[in-house]
Parts: C-alpha cells; structure tokens; sequence
C-alpha cells in the first residue's frame, strides 16, 4: 500500500479511496472489485486505478472486457506497477497485448491448479475412494486403510427418498417441496440446518443420486453454411478440433537451447534497435534544443523592431508545433525501445507453454488462447484450416531455419486428420 501511495504522490495523483482486494482474483463472484468498477462508473471523472500487480486485480479475461470498455468511455486509466505498465485509451496494441499476456499467464496458473485438483479427483475415483463432500443424505468417512469412502446417513436417507418420491408426484414445486421437507425434518449433515431451496434444486438433479460419479460431455462442430457454398456439411468432435489446433501449439515449442539462442538474438536486435533509438533520441533533442533557443532569438527581434508582432506570433506557433511534433515522436521512441525486448519475451514465453495451456483450459479461455494466436478459421470437411498470427508464425519459422525472420505474409496451414 505504501509503494502505491507513494505511485500518487510521485504523479501527483489525488487518493479518493483505498481497497484492501482480500478475496481471490479467480472467483466468479468478486464483490471489492465490483465495488470498485461501480465507483469507477459513477464518477463524472476520468479515473486512475493503480494496482500492484496484474494477477491481484484479475485472473480471467472476464474483467478483461469491464475493464476495456471503461478505458474506450474514458472513464478509467490503469496503472500496474510491477509491470510498468499504463492502460489509456491511447494506449498502443504493443501495451495492451502486454496486459493480455499478463492475465493469460495469472489464469495459467489458476488452470494448472484447477488441472491439479481434477488429477487428484479422478485419482481417487480409481482408488474407488469419493473425491468430495457427501451429497445430502450420505456422510463422508475413513476406512481402515485410510481411504475416503461415504455411506448412507441413516438419519436422512429415508428424507431424501422421500424428496424424490414427493417431486415425482407433480404436486410440488422445487419451492415447495424445500418447505415440506423442513417440516419433515430434513437437515444438513453436521451442521443441522435446515435445507434450502437451493440445495433441494440441486439434489433433484445431482446424477450421483441415480448411480454416475461424473458425466463426461461430447461438444461437436459443424460448418454453419452461412454462406450456403459448402456441399458436405459434416460434424467434428472438440477432442478432435482442438488436436489439430495443438499441433500446431507443438511447432512453436522449441528446445531449451534453441530458446535461449533466440533471446540472444533478440538481445542482439535489442541492442541494434538501442543504438538506433539513442542515435534518433540525439536528432531530436538536438532539434528540440535549436527550436528552443528560437524563442529568445524572436523575442529579442521583436523587442528591436526586427520582426512584427504578427510575424512574431506566426513564427512563435510554428515553433510549438514543431516542438510539440518533435517531442511526441521523442516519446514513442522512448515506447518503443522500452516494448520491444518486453514483448518478444513474453511471446516466445507463451510460444513454449501455448500448448499446454490448452490442455487444461476452460472453453472461454481456450478460445482466447486459439484467436490470439491463431486467424482465418475454415472447416474443409474434417481439417481446420487457419493462417498463424506474427509473431507466432515467426517462433515456427525460426524453429525450421534457426534465423529470426521479419514474416509479411502469414502461412495458411491444414493438417489432415
């Protein structure tokens, strides 16, 4: 908090309010931070939001969007500082496609977590052991080797039977029957408190209650015909979609050695790219400082009669602009050197974890993941056909050549099933 208030009082920033973001970033219900964005929303003021760090204001691109759209209104600037980074509606693509980085790194690690947990589940279904908490109507307990098994709680099993048998009926809503079922008596396990709504609801439709411990899902695709040229309409299983996609995730990878022959490279280009930016800066500030020094020169010609007042302010406003002009192409260099090295970094990051990521990504994120990189999407029968995005398609031609090449013309790609 103390980095940050010192952040303001470096920039001259008011504080108007302070927040302490206790809850996970990773929750589907986050309310500190939509506090936040209601304030933000309120205000009749542009907004400066500093944050410590990416991944403690968000680890999805669900705020991603909120976020974005604020910043198109002009009602909010982000500052991160950890990555020395400033979003604006001014901001350049380079900027935000160092923000998208950030928060598709943060929800990698919530992923591989989330991978984690589901590894360890299905490990225990193996085992022949119950994942999680009891459903309603049973109780968790330890076997004699230690595993983790459930068994009917006999004190609400004949409640639960009941439940289904009174919905069956069609007498009874899901509303009502949570209100019967209290009066019966019907309770949580160990808390004691009665049902809810809720939990009714979701008990009546809880497939564990007719014998499955999980239900798998098979997702399909097919060409809409949209443009009503397509003669063979056929359906594409995800499993099989995405596998075409992944290899493609596959080629970016690159070994260590080539990896980090690659950032020597870019080191090389950096410093090229360095000494071409400290040769420019030295132009324009030369240039700054001849204008400059203009103005004393005009307002001594003007104090002597030399010029007129009219040519004096004629030239005074072409002197400004040409400062001004000077100044501005001075910070976009001053961008420019700072981005680049940052951005090709996190590229071939993503590069060499891209395909992983896939694997254990939800379908929001997967899809994230595949327009980032990927574009130009067509179904021909069962092949995926797309174009790969510079600088993706760069990281893959230097795997194939070994040289960091400057690619104009993406290449179209179809793997065959």
């Amino acid at each position: 908090m103390r980095k940050m208030r010192d952040y303001c009082s470096a920039k001259n920033l008011e504080i108007a309010e302070e927040f302490e973001i206790t809850e996970s970033s990773s929750k589907d219900t986050r309310k500190e931070f939509s506090k936040i964005i209601e304030i933000i929303k309120k205000s009749k003021e542009q907004t400066a939001l500093i944050i410590d760090t990416v991944d403690r204001l968000q680890r999805s691109f669900r705020e991603s969007v909120i976020l974005d759209d604020l910043i198109k209104e002009e009602k909010i600037e982000i500052h991160f500082l950890r990555e020395n980074l400033v979003l604006n509606k001014n901001s350049n693509s380079s900027e935000f496609l160092r923000w998208d980085m950030a928060v598709m790194f943060a929800r990698s690690y919530i992923l591989q977590l989330g991978d984690n947990v589901k590894r360890t589940q299905k490990e225990k279904i193996r085992n022949g052991e119950f994942p999680s908490k009891a459903p309603l109507g049973y109780k968790n307990v330890t076997l004699d080797d230690e595993r983790k098994d459930i068994v009917i709680d006999t004190n609400r099993a004949h409640l639960v039977k009941k439940s289904f048998q009174l919905y069956a009926s069609g007498k009874y809503s899901v509303k009502l029957l949570a209100k019967e079922m209290k009066k019966q008596g019907l309770t949580n396990f160990p808390s004691r408190k009665p049902v809810t709504t809720s939990q009714i609801h979701n008990m009546l439709k809880n497939p564990f209650y007719f014998g499955e411990m999980k239900k798998k899902k098979y997702i399909y695709y097919h060409c809409t015909n949209y443009h009503g040229n397509c003669n063979n309409v056929v359906w594409i299983s995800e499993k099989d979609l995405l596998a075409q996609v992944q290899r493609e995730f596959n080629r970016m990878r690159l070994p260590e050695d080539a990896v980090q022959e690659l950032k020597t490279e870019l080191r090389r280009i950096h410093e090229s790219e360095q000494e071409f930016f400290t040769q420019s800066k030295n132009v324009l500030e030369q240039q700054l400082t001849k204008i400059r020094n203009r103005y004393a020169v005009m307002y001594e010609d003007r104090l002597d009669g030399r010029i007129s007042t009219e040519d004096y302010d004629k030239r005074l406003v072409d002197a400004k602009t040409k400062e001004s002009d000077l100044m501005s192409q001075l910070s976009e260099h001053s961008k420019a050197n700072q981005d680049f090295y940052l951005t090709a970094g996190k590229v071939i990051d993503l590069s060499q974890r891209a395909w992983k990521i896939l694997e254990v990504a939800e379908v929001e994120e997967k899809t994230q993941l595949i327009t980032f990189a990927l574009q130009n999407f067509s179904l021909r029968g069962k092949n995926l056909v797309f174009e790969t995005k510079n600088p993706f398609q760069g990281v893959i031609d230097y795997q194939k050549t070994g040289k960091l090449l400057r690619v104009t013309d993406s290449i179209r790609t179809s793997f065959a099933q």
